[in-house]
């Protein structure tokens, strides 16, 4: 990059990308991928050096005692012995936020069912149960796409992920649930838009910022894919 004599104390930068990041640059070409993941890593772990020499020693230290308090020993010393540099301490003593993130990451698993990681319902659910029972498990959104209404027949999962969403608990009206239909008259809200899903699935609502993913991905384009969209969604696909 061509500098001026003045420049030779200044980094390396690109003027379109500074004016929007507003921030400390020093960029540089990198065309090898694994030498991008090893300086990404490595930058990000530069301040924990000596901390696996100390977790190793606390290991050796708790040698015959059991798993669970060997592991809370070496919890505790991983949150007390870990160290900060002086922008993050005044972070946290002001209880600033350390990121802001402009897109939303929404996780799809794409492998069979039977290899999917699913999560179990509540404990007190769970005992309310028949033994017998095999409805264990939390919905899914891959559960809650196969019960999308007619209408969204010709709607790929990847847009349905973008465009769609549950409620939680503080936003749903009173009497209101994602996986149990409610009453009648909280069928029109006049928030936003409602969908009902079938199988008694409960209801999906359209989010308030229009998503629009990019095309669904061909078969042999890579086990894993990230599908950024325009709004506020990103798609982590696996």
């Amino acid at each position: 990059m061509k500098r001026a004599p003045g420049d030779s104390w200044i980094n390396t930068y690109n003027l379109e990308v500074i004016t929007a990041w507003k921030g400390n640059m020093d960029i540089q070409f990198i065309l090898n991928p694994y030498a991008c993941v090893m300086y990404i890593t490595s930058y990000m772990l530069k301040s924990e050096g000596a901390m696996s020499e100390l977790l190793r020693q606390v290991a050796m230290e708790s040698r015959g005692e059991d798993i669970k308090a060997m592991l809370k020993r070496l919890g505790s010393v991983f949150l007390n012995h870990r160290q900060l540099s002086a922008q993050e301490a005044v972070y946290r003593i002001l209880s600033l936020a350390l990121k802001m993130l402009s897109r939303k990451v929404v996780f799809i698993n794409k492998s069979p069912k039977e290899d999917r990681v699913s999560l179990l319902k509540p404990a007190n659910q769970l005992e309310n149960m028949d033994d017998e029972s095999e409805d264990i498990y939390l919905t899914s959104l891959i559960d809650r796409y196969a019960a999308r209404p007619d209408s969204l027949n010709d709607i790929y999962l990847a847009e349905f992920a973008a465009n769609y969403t549950t409620r939680s608990g503080a936003d749903l009206e009173e009497g209101e649930s994602n996986d149990t239909l409610p009453p009648p008259e909280t069928e029109n809200t006049g928030k936003c838009a409602r969908i009902q899903l079938k199988n008694g699935l409960g209801y999906m609502y359209q989010r308030t910022r229009s998503s629009h993913p990019l095309p669904p991905i061909q078969p042999g384009e890579g086990s894993q894919q990230a599908v950024q969209v325009q709004a506020d969604v990103v798609l982590a696909m696996e």
